[in-house]
């Protein structure tokens, strides 16, 4: 999870967005490592789940 927030001159942080699955855009760092590797996305999130079930 990702928390974004801004921080106001007086000290006080204002949240902007809560993301609970950041990075997960077709342009974003982790896809684009896991195509680098000639993996497809859908393989590699299934196999973290189901190692986690396990």
């Amino acid at each position: 999870m990702r928390i974004d927030y801004i921080i106001s001159p007086d000290g006080v942080p204002h949240v902007l967005e809560a993301n609970t699955t950041p990075g997960m855009t077709p342009t974003s760092f982790i896809p684009q490592q896991v195509r680098a590797a000639g993996l497809d996305i859908k393989d590699v999130m299934a196999d973290i789940i189901e190692s986690k079930l396990n």
